[in-house]
């Protein structure tokens, strides 16, 4: 009778499998690794090494095979891009046709795709006893170039967004009336014509631009079933401005469940949703929680959202960015009692961050004045680049106003280019859930 077999990953931290994995390579042609492959293994066993990526198979408490991940940097398309090369699949002999081979380069090619980017390049060989290239092109991966000295470089997702675009992005300081839909869209075709006549991509309206900011207070503004007739006349203008734009709306989700929802409107008439992740003790009880992240593909730049709260989460900016948002988009609803100067000053301290932490050009815009319900906000509206520098804002804090700025692919291209200074690509976070774990024991 077969043993089951176990298939899991296993990096320079996991002690007691290194042990294993140097016991079962000392038995030479054991598992079929050369002199050098043990030397590396007891080098990372010693602490004299780190990197250190592998999947192995285990039956009854034993290593019977195993192949290796290494990530590196790589020459992609003129530019340096991290790189996963996966090689040396290797199982015992007496373990052999039970399907271990194909097991470990399904679960480690699983794995590695669920970490994977658009912007990370698998180098795959496809030599003998190799990841061979039908099998990663089941898991999504494309080739890329010619096969050169046994490696194919492949990439998986191809982005929609075109690196080689600029893009005209508004981000609309507004004010919003609680309960006055009508009154709000009206605002919002307002600036949609104008962002058309200067050629805009792209337009974000604040949290809550359609239906008002109503925490606290649920006796005024509605909320909507999402398609339901404010999205309609959204996607009518959309389709009449041939404008991407962003417009906040209170959804009621089909088990009655209210929302604090960002729609993404296209200019063919569709559209797309996010819900608030983030709801503080002054908004639970108007709407609940949403609870998936979301990236959004336009032609020239893939964008993530995070509606007000959403953005003091450093996590939630990582979450994007590592799905491939390039861009940062931040609608909010802020009140008082801070003053223009003080939010602003406050602002600072964090939103470039976002920005700066994860190489991606990131955009706040906030309502401001009267909402007819009881407050008062006072703007601050900006655009920041990829290494957190203001490129645009708002001229005051006391009246509507639409910040355009262009945000150059060059600009983007050029941050990401020093591989130390693209510190995203060295996060760690198996770490950093090992240590979430410890601390909740």
């Amino acid at each position: 009778m077969q043993e089951s077999t176990i298939y899991r990953l296993v990096t320079h931290d996991d002690s007691r499998t290194l042990e294993k994995l140097i016991a079962a390579t000392a038995d030479s042609g054991a598992i079929g690794f050369t002199d050098d492959y043990q030397a590396d293994l007891l080098a990372v066993h010693r602490g004299l090494a780190e990197e250190f990526h592998a999947a192995v198979a285990e039956q009854d408490g034993e290593v019977i095979g195993m192949v290796f991940g290494e990530v590196r940097w790589v020459e992609y398309a003129g530019q340096l891009v991290p790189g996963v090369y996966i090689s040396h699949l290797r199982v015992h002999p007496d373990h052999r046709r039970q399907g271990i081979a194909r097991g470990l380069s399904d679960w480690g090619l699983e794995y590695i795709t669920d970490l994977l980017r658009s912007d990370t390049v698998l180098y795959g060989a496809i030599m003998a006893g190799n990841v061979s290239l039908k099998l990663a092109e089941r898991f999504g991966f494309q080739a890329t170039g010619p096969v050169q000295g046994g490696i194919v470089p492949m990439r998986k997702d191809p982005p929609v967004s075109n690196p080689d675009l600029d893009v005209r992005l508004a981000m609309v300081q507004m004010t919003t009336r609680v309960g006055d839909v009508a009154g709000n869209i009206a605002r919002i075709e307002t600036y949609l014509g104008e962002a058309a006549a200067r050629s805009v991509d792209i337009v974000c309206f604040p949290e809550l631009s359609v239906s008002g900011y109503n925490a606290g207070d649920t006796s005024q503004s509605q909320p909507e079933a999402i398609p339901g007739p404010s999205t309609e006349a959204l996607q009518a203008l959309a389709k009449r401005s041939g404008v991407t734009f962003l417009a906040g709306l209170l959804e009621r989700g089909p088990n009655g469940v209210v929302y604090n929802t960002q729609l993404v409107l296209w200019p063919d008439g569709s559209f797309d949703t996010y819900r608030k992740t983030h709801v503080p003790t002054t908004e639970i009880g108007t709407w609940s929680q949403g609870t998936e992240p979301a990236v959004f593909s336009h032609p020239k730049v893939r964008f993530g959202v995070e509606i007000c709260y959403d953005s003091h989460f450093l996590e939630v900016s990582t979450a994007l960015a590592e799905r491939g948002a390039e861009l940062l988009i931040l609608p909010h609803a802020s009140g008082g009692p801070e003053t223009a100067e003080e939010k602003r000053e406050r602002w600072l301290r964090y939103m470039p961050a976002r920005a700066y932490d994860n190489t991606v050009f990131s955009a706040v815009c906030n309502q401001v004045g009267d909402n007819g319900a009881g407050r008062c906000f006072v703007g601050v509206t900006f655009v920041c680049d990829p290494l957190g520098r203001v490129i645009a804002e708002a001229s005051r804090g006391d009246q509507e106003e639409m910040v355009v700025a262009d945000l150059k692919a060059s600009n983007l291209q050029e941050a990401r280019r020093v591989p130390e200074a693209f510190y995203r690509h060295f996060r760690r976070p198996e770490l950093y859930e090992r240590w979430s774990r410890q601390q909740d024991r």
